[in-house]
């Protein structure tokens, strides 16, 4: 393939649409219509400096908390929402209309802006005006959007907003049990026990626990993992009852082709989780262990094969990096070199998205390259120097860079 990666077309007839490879530690796959990519948990220049929280989800530092500051950053985010309002050149009025929230949240969510996210949607519960469609998902956007704030979050925080999205997708099912996104709102729930697994692995991994505490820790992250797969698989298995319905679409029928994309984006979503839950079982096991071998031996084949099922489109290859990180720990570090070795040299045709897949798979290279049991530090330099070159965009950093 010699390092080209496709330049994001989607499934069978989804024209004008582009996989969108998200932001965080674990990268997301997402079906999004239009020609650019989105940016989740990278803000633009212009939002940089406005959050008194820092760039990625506009959080209250603990140093500066107190009444008074809490309350007044209370009425900023409120009087930020309008600000960005008018940066965005948008009318009061448009943000009720159903296409004008939605691209209204999505903006706020793309530059990090999830409390004042949070604080819109919130508002927007009371408006007369507001376009019936949107209403009918508040809760469900409510609870992506605590979602989308994970990876910025300390191990504590994260697991207040992981009850509160819990709650968001509980509601919008239960007052919506026929609605489009369902099966989406199930997907996240599915994931959600994910993120509990992983609270869990890494509360064990605290230095105050005994051996007791860490092994009791780890028996309850290895159960919500496999009660996570469980309930992924039998979403995959909804998922791909309801694509049949959109075998036949018109491609001029934008409502129709926008639930197909969805449809679409969750099924590969859910289908990374269900590879990925035995990855995180692996890690509950003793590394190097008959246990830890076998579920990432089987993890890596399950990325594997969704690879080869997708590998025409950008999306696919998050499966292809999955994969080289199973062989990692495995200590297989030749396999995952020359699978990360595909993915990281750029080519003059890259767009955003293929751009974002080889800083990812650049990060995981280095991650390898340095490891005491390989040392291969010419390797790194080189590998680094021409991501820097080629690839880096301002602002960007890797976190290998102060070890090379």
């Amino acid at each position: 393939m010699s390092g080209h990666l496709p330049r994001a077309p989607l499934p069978e007839g989804v024209a004008g649409g582009r996989f969108w490879i998200g932001g965080g530690p674990h990268p997301q796959i997402v079906v999004i219509r239009g020609e650019e990519f989105g940016k989740q948990g990278m803000m633009s220049q212009l939002f940089a400096t406005a959050s008194p929280y820092g760039k990625s989800s506009c959080r209250p530092r603990k140093k500066e908390t107190g009444t008074g500051r809490m309350q007044n950053w209370r009425g900023t985010r409120r009087l930020l929402v309008g600000w960005i309002v008018v940066c965005l050149g948008l009318s009061a009025s448009s943000l009720f209309g159903g296409e004008r929230s939605q691209a209204f949240l999505d903006g706020l969510r793309d530059r990090g802006f999830y409390d004042v996210a949070l604080d819109y949607l919130e508002a927007m519960r009371n408006s007369p005006t507001l376009d019936k469609s949107f209403q009918e998902v508040l809760d469900y956007e409510t609870g992506l959007t605590l979602v989308q704030s994970l990876p910025f979050l300390s191990l504590k925080e994260r697991e207040k907003r992981l009850d509160e999205a819990h709650r968001a997708f509980r509601k919008f099912m239960a007052d919506h049990p026929q609605h489009q996104l369902e099966a989406s709102a199930n997907m996240h729930l599915g994931n959600l026990l994910i993120e509990q697994g992983q609270v869990k692995s890494e509360s064990a991994r605290k230095t105050d626990k005994t051996p007791e505490q860490k092994e009791r820790l780890l028996r309850e992250a290895r159960a919500i993992f496999q009660e996570a797969k469980k309930a992924l698989t039998i979403v995959d298995d909804l998922l791909i009852q309801q694509q049949r319905r959109y075998r036949n679409v018109d491609n001029n029928d934008a409502k129709l082709v926008k639930e197909r994309d969805q449809v679409r984006s969750d099924i590969l979503q859910t289908r990374r989780g269900l590879a990925k839950t035995g990855f995180y079982i692996a890690g509950t096991y003793e590394p190097g262990s008959a246990e830890n071998k076998k579920y990432l031996e089987e993890s890596a084949a399950q990325f594997s094969k969704y690879y080869w099922k997708y590998k025409r489109w950008l999306g696919g290859y998050v499966f292809h990096i999955e994969e080289a990180r199973c062989y990692k720990e495995l200590g297989n570090y030749d396999k995952a070199l020359a699978i990360l070795k595909e993915l990281t040299p750029a080519q003059p045709e890259d767009n955003e998205g293929a751009r974002r897949i080889r800083t990812t798979a650049t990060a995981l290279a280095l991650q390898t390259y340095l490891l005491p049991q390989v040392k291969k530090y010419q390797e790194a330099w080189n590998l680094y120097s021409d991501w820097e070159k080629k690839i880096q965009r301002p602002g960007e950093a890797l976190d290998q860079v102060p070890m090379i």
